[in-house]
């Protein structure tokens, strides 16, 4: 993850390097702030599960009762490179929607291609590690545009014009724990943090 964060005040109003008189002029452009907050990081960690809920498990009961083996890893024919490397951000080449697998790695029947991805025998366990691969990653840009008018020593007053995820990029969201038996196996299906713009209005005394 990565964050970082930059204040700016314009330079303009008393004591400043253009306007600094004071007066009405001083009073209009004084005062003013540009602020900016940026977040990147990789995707949320995701673990696949051989029948977590699916009525296409075979629901084989492993080390213990039934109902946990649902939430066994499944076996898989690829290496941990190669899996990593095929998960994502990615288009289905049939209806252009966004996937988080290479959709070689989907079914025809939108479940997970059992050519990479099986069930483990009763009383095995899957050949793949939980967590991993990561998810579709996250950026995000907030910015802010604030005015203070100083009235007195105590007492001011503050607009706030802000603008969160400001150039509306689109984060995917995703199961963090995809069944290979669903029908939806690797689809995306929802988005997260969308622009949103406020403003705000306080009196500081």
């Amino acid at each position: 993850m990565f964050k970082g964060n930059a204040v700016y005040e314009l330079p303009f109003g008393p004591g400043k390097q253009f306007f600094s008189g004071g007066g009405l002029g001083g009073k209009f452009l004084g005062g003013w702030q540009i602020s900016g907050l940026i977040q990147i990081r990789s995707g949320r960690p995701i673990s696949f599960f051989a029948g977590a809920g699916s009525t296409a498990s075979p629901f084989r009961g492993t080390v213990n009762r039934s109902a946990r083996s649902t939430n066994e890893t499944p076996n898989t024919t690829l290496t941990l490179t190669q899996l990593q490397n095929m998960t994502g951000l990615f288009h289905s080449p049939t209806t252009g929607l966004p996937v988080f697998v290479d959709p070689s790695l989907i079914g025809s029947d939108g479940r997970a291609n059992p050519a990479f991805f099986t069930s483990p025998l009763a009383g095995t366990f899957g050949n793949l590690s939980l967590t991993p691969v990561n998810g579709p990653g996250y950026w995000n840009a907030d910015v802010a545009l604030i005015k203070r008018t100083k009235f007195s020593e105590r007492l001011n007053l503050e607009l706030r014009l802000e603008a969160f995820n400001v150039f509306n990029h689109t984060n995917f969201s995703v199961s963090n724990s995809p069944d290979i038996f669903s029908t939806s196996f690797g689809k995306i299906t929802s988005t997260f943090d969308n622009r949103i713009i406020q403003m705000a209005f306080k009196f500081n005394f």
